[in-house]
Parts: structure tokens; sequence; C-alpha cells
């Protein structure tokens, strides 16, 4: 029923016929009303989310598009929805994003409450509709974050960094997409180990008995490594025409392949890959530094950074409902440190479940972990932004504790 609709009473006659019948109606109109209400009210919720980006370069409308993207993006981990993102690509070039919510197939609804501008900061204020259905279906997200080493991204073909001079792009990339998971993320932050190159081959499956990607997450704390890997980056061959007096535009080739490890089973649980073509429209001859704006303001850097959006939200929706462990890293008599921190989201007071890792081999003679559940529980008396110490609370159920077993928050 519109907002600003009013009830006449024209249809209130002076006889009593009339009146009554002007009363039915109008009865009618309430009782539908309390309907809808209590309807509307039994199959949805509404949550109110605020969202903020940075208006750089005096652009409002991207500001504007990043705050309502981050609003919409809590929203939905907040209720575990799945984002479903849809992009138009004409002639290479990325033209309007679509992005709405889905749950078991249903769409909801989000409206902009109110929007401001606040000093150089973009603000929303959006209203997002949940159904009661979806709520009680929704995975139980973890309440800390988890850690994701990033080494340096290799690139399948050195030379093709020669058109443009974007040597350095692989460290700018990593960096770059960094900073994007620092904003955007909600189930994760990263550390950058750019120093060298992680190339998974035979030979460095094992490495001090250990699976590669748990060896080096053992080494740097981290739950998960994010493999980038730059498949291709050719320029496309220019047309001439007119006597050779014009030229196309050349476009240029961006493939990406990420591949998700867990640290500490060493098992590869995500891979995606990303390729667009798109108008490198820069001079044959032009030396262009990947780490400047100029590079990245231009067509081909603002498609890179909407692959990162998409990155940072595929990876969210991978790990919204797996929950975040830790390992003991530390033991002295009843006093546990644990690889988990402020920055992941761990409290005084939180209470941990130990995990006994037994460790055994398979029928390759490959190193796999062996979990199990114990009845030790421990307490988090101190907080450091990576570590944390913490008591046990009962010495008799921990006998069998060492060195690298696993935490668990419990409920």
């Amino acid at each position: 029923m519109p907002r600003n609709q009013e009830w006449h009473t024209s249809c209130l006659y002076e006889d009593s016929s009339g009146l009554i019948k002007g009363w039915f109606a109008l009865s009618k109109r309430l009782l539908l009303l309390v309907m809808l209400l209590i309807s509307s009210t039994a199959s949805a919720n509404w949550l109110e989310i605020t969202g903020k980006a940075i208006i750089q370069h005096d652009n409002i409308e991207v500001a504007r598009e990043q705050a309502i993207k981050r609003a919409v993006n809590d929203a939905a981990f907040q209720a575990g929805f799945k984002i479903i993102s849809q992009q138009s690509v004409l002639n290479g070039l990325m033209q309007e994003q679509h992005t709405q919510i889905e749950y078991a197939g249903e769409v909801h609804r989000v409206e902009v409450i109110s929007e401001d501008r606040i000093d150089n900061e973009y603000h929303v204020q959006l209203r997002v509709e949940l159904s009661q259905v979806a709520a009680a279906n929704q995975c139980q997200s973890s309440t800390l974050k988890s850690k994701i080493l990033i080494p340096r991204a290799t690139i399948a073909h050195q030379e093709q960094l020669r058109y443009g001079h974007l040597f350095g792009f692989s460290e700018a990339f990593v960096e770059r997409l960094s900073e994007n998971i620092q904003t955007d993320a909600v189930s994760y932050f990263t550390t950058l180990h750019t120093d060298s190159d992680v190339i998974f081959k035979k030979n460095l499956n094992q490495v001090r008995g250990y699976r590669f990607p748990s060896w080096l997450g053992k080494i740097t704390n981290s739950q998960y490594i994010l493999v980038p890997e730059i498949i291709d980056m050719s320029i496309t061959p220019t047309v001439s025409y007119l006597m050779g007096l014009f030229e196309s535009t050349p476009a240029r080739e961006f493939q990406l392949r990420l591949t998700l490890f867990h640290s500490i089973s060493g098992e590869r649980i995500w891979i995606k890959d990303y390729s667009y073509s798109v108008p490198w429209e820069f001079e044959r001859n032009a030396m262009i530094e990947p780490q400047t704006e100029l590079f990245w303001q231009s067509t081909y850097g603002r498609t890179i950074d909407k692959v990162i959006d998409n990155v940072v939200s595929d990876i969210d929706q991978t790990l919204s409902c797996r929950p975040t462990l830790g390992q003991l890293i530390a033991r002295q008599n009843d006093r546990v440190v644990i690889n988990l921190g402020r920055h992941h989201g761990v409290r005084v007071g939180d209470i941990f479940q130990i995990i006994l890792v037994r460790h055994m081999f398979d029928r390759l003679s490959q190193l796999t972990i062996n979990p199990d559940p114990s009845h030790a529980k421990i307490t988090i008396q101190s907080v450091t932004e990576f570590t944390a110490i913490a008591n046990l609370m009962d010495e008799t159920s921990s006998l069998n504790i060492q060195i690298n077993d696993l935490v668990l928050k419990s409920k």
C-alpha cells in the first residue's frame, strides 16, 4: 500500500445502511493492512548496515560504489548470504557491474537509507531485507579472522612485461591485492612475503618432512597461503587500415590464476582463473611504472582492480563458513602461547578447545594429519597483535598436549 495513501470517508452516507456499508469496507481494508504487516514481519527481517570509502581524485561515484559494496558485503556475511556479481563486457571493456544477494534462489532487497560525504570519505547506510528461512539455514560464520600469506606473484612469461616496461608488476599486483583485502575482506587479512616466488614443484612438495604449504605456513604463522600466478599479459597485434595511416588500439590480456592452500594440512582448498582482454591505451614505446596511479587509473589498471574486487569477495565466500584454526607455538607448565591474536579477533577471556595432532604416513609415504579432539580447554589471559597467552583449564586432561596442536574457539 502506498505510504501517502489516505483513508477517504466519503463512502459514509448519512443514512444508516450507507454508514454500515462504509464501516465494513473500512474494516476490511484495516484487516487487510494488519494481515499484510503480520505477514511481512513473519517472513522478513531488516538489517541496517553502514559502509564507507575514501574519495580518491574527487571521484564521488567510485567512492559511493565502493561504500555500498562494502556495506552489502558486511550484511551478506553477517547473514550467511551469497553475493552474486554480474558484469557486462563490451569490446573488451568492463561495463556496469550488478550485485545481488542470493540465498536458496531468493533475491533480497537492498535500500539506501542515507548517504553523505564527510571530509574525504563517502558514507552510506543501507537496509537489507533478510528472510527468516535463510537466517535459520545460514552457516555459523567464524568470529575470528584467518591470516593469509601472499608471496610474490609468478609471471609465466617474463618477456611479456617488456611491452610497456612493466617490470615490477609482480610486487605491485600483490601489494594492490593486499591493500584491498585489508580494506574490504570480512573473514581474513593478509601478510606479504614478496622476497621470493612460491612455485609448487614435485621436489618442493616435501620440505623438512612437511608438505611445502605447511612448512611455509609454519614459519610465518599463517592459516592459509594464497599463490598468485600471472599466466598471460600478452599484447594482441594491431591492425592497420587506410594505407597504414591508422592503427587499431591494441588489446592486452590479463589472465590470473589464484590457488589457496590450507597451511596446516597442506591441502589445496580453492583455485580459480580470471581472464580479460582490455584495450592498452598507452603508446608503443611508453614506459609505465606499475606502482603509479597513471597505470592504475588506465583502462587496464581499472580492469585489474575489478578483478581484485572479485577475488576478495570470492575468497571471503570460501572462508566465511570455515573455522579459524590456530596452533600451540609454546608451552610452559600450564601456560601456552597460540598463534592467534588481536588481529585475528581474539580477546581476553575467550575459551579455546585443544585438538591433538597425530601425524601418519599415507600409502604414498606422504605425511598427513590425523586430528584428535580432546577435552582440554584454555582461557586467554593476554593478547598481542598476532599471538595470545592462555592458561590450561584442566591439567589432568592436558597431559598429552604438545607444540603444534590445534586450537579452536569454543562457541
